[in-house]
């Protein structure tokens, strides 16, 4: 929650240069098989930490990547846990931001509509990737993953400065 009142209050075009430049930094160390992964990451307090601090960074961009990709490094799933961690937790991301923003009148009845009618390409992308997954290895898969951090790294940078 402090880090939607801080949307309200801040410009937030420094904060997703930082995280972009973090996700382009982890997407490249991790594709030139070098891992940044949280020590000690089955400690309460580092999860607490970790937890809050991905919390507030999602609350301020609205971006769930960052530090929650540290995090799944750590855990060093395999892609059907992944992607299954991925769904639960992007879930309760979205949960808790939609009930945020509208306590501090960011979201109404206008923006809703759009958004529900844009997670019918998001439950097409999620079948065809379950699909597509068991076709691949997870060597391949964890690939295409941090190719797919590095493009978002690059659409933030582009979308902050046009």
């Amino acid at each position: 929650m402090p880090g939607v009142f801080l949307l309200n209050v801040l410009e937030s075009d420094l904060i997703l240069i930082f995280i972009a430049i973090l996700l382009f930094m982890n997407s490249s160390l991790s594709l030139s098989n070098r891992v940044v992964a949280i020590p000690n990451h089955q400690n309460s307090i580092i999860q607490l930490l970790t937890g809050s601090l991905n919390g507030f960074i999602i609350g301020l961009t609205s971006i769930y990547t960052m530090p929650f990709v540290f995090l799944l490094q750590s855990l060093k799933y395999n892609k059907e846990k992944t992607v299954q961690f991925m769904g639960l937790a992007f879930l309760l991301y979205s949960s808790m931001q939609f009930i945020s923003f509208s306590y501090i009148k960011l979201i109404s009845i206008n923006t809703i509509v759009p958004s529900l009618i844009v997670t019918l390409p998001v439950i097409i992308g999620f079948l065809l990737g379950k699909k597509i997954r068991s076709f691949i290895s997870e060597k391949l898969f964890k690939k295409l993953f941090y190719l797919m951090l590095l493009l978002m790294s690059g659409i933030i940078l582009i979308n902050t400065f046009l």
